[in-house]
């Protein structure tokens, strides 16, 4: 199979333009999760409990509902499960950086995947505490999920020279 570095430019263009709009389009969902909940247990707790019973809260936030739950976890897994895979087929596809490295940055954010909704799940039925789940294993998917893109991005517009040449 050959790596990323190596194919044609206009293949490298292809991925690379793919992995630049893939950034902007998380890094807005993140943007979005800061502003709703500033990615903090806390906030994760009065999004998804609500805060109806909170005399200081500055906005009134309802609890989700069953259904709102279920069609949040079922967008999000269904989209994000496809991006993961495809970012993460690209990153066992470069030359660099070494084997043990991109199998950890192109699997880390499939495992955190169902960690973070169960968490979610967890926070939301059964007790807050495990928001902090949440916002553990969200935030080492973030950072695995950039380390694929710098990756990935590196092998498109400053490839690595083949051992061959």
């Amino acid at each position: 199979m050959k790596a990323l570095d190596d194919l044609p430019r206009a293949w490298r263009l292809l991925v690379g333009l793919f992995a630049a709009n893939l950034a902007l389009g998380y890094t807005t969902a993140l943007g979005y999760v800061w502003n709703t909940t500033r990615m903090a247990p806390q906030g994760i707790n009065e999004r998804f409990r609500g805060n109806e019973g909170d005399p200081d809260a500055v906005e009134i936030a309802f609890a989700k509902s069953f259904q709102e739950m279920l069609g949040l976890t079922h967008s999000h897994v269904l989209a994000m499960v496809v991006f993961l895979f495809v970012l993460g087929a690209l990153t066992l596809s470069v030359r660099r950086p070494s084997p043990r490295w991109k199998m950890f940055l192109a699997l880390e954010p499939l495992v955190a995947l169902p960690v973070s909704f169960g968490g979610l799940w967890l926070a939301w039925g059964v007790h807050p505490g495990f928001s902090w789940l949440v916002s553990a294993s969200s935030g080492l998917a973030a950072l695995a999920f950039y380390g694929q893109l710098a990756v990935v991005l590196q092998a498109c517009f400053a490839p690595a020279v083949s051992e061959a040449s």
